[in-house]
């Protein structure tokens, strides 16, 4: 319902989807900026290999199991999220659009995960476009990873089963 906030809500978004063939919400949502101020960094990178990683690739190529240089069943190679001047110019806003909403051939993850592990996601991407030397958004404050705000190596999330839940 428009004017509420969902129960266990942190992070609202204000800007509902665009109507098919308009872009005003797409384009405005490149103000917005991400709302974590620190976030468990270990988590983060898990989030993004669970999520994203099976068509972006773990080294954020756009090289994925689901493309494997055009050799796995998807036909389109994903976003190039790291070495794209296009991706790494894009605002966190619009990549939370993006995530939320689908863009492309890419579909929506708001059902997958929620709206605070989505902007730890944006956070984890803008980490590794800057090298993994972001500092605010990207810095951590959960157990188990750096607090000098790097992000975390793949082999360090491998070490622990990724698809078990976190309670």
């Amino acid at each position: 319902m428009p004017g509420t906030i969902k129960r266990g809500e942190l992070f609202p978004f204000g800007l509902p989807k665009d109507k098919d063939g308009d872009t005003t919400n797409y384009f405005a949502s490149r103000q917005i900026k991400n709302p974590l101020t620190s976030m468990d960094t270990v988590e983060a990178e898990r989030l993004y290999l669970v999520n994203c990683g099976i068509c972006h690739g773990p080294k954020l190529d756009g090289n994925g199991p689901l493309y494997k240089g055009g050799d796995g069943p998807f036909p389109a190679k994903p976003a190039t999220l790291v070495g794209d001047a296009k991706y790494e110019s894009m605002p966190e806003g619009q990549m939370f659009y993006s995530v939320t909403y689908g863009k492309n051939k890419m579909g929506s993850y708001a059902s997958q995960i929620n709206t605070k592990q989505r902007w730890m996601v944006i956070a984890y991407i803008k980490s590794k476009q800057s090298g993994g030397s972001r500092t605010g958004a990207a810095s951590q404050s959960g157990a188990g990873g750096p607090a000098d705000g790097h992000a975390t190596s793949a082999a360090a999330a491998t070490k622990s089963d990724s698809t078990a839940a976190k309670k």
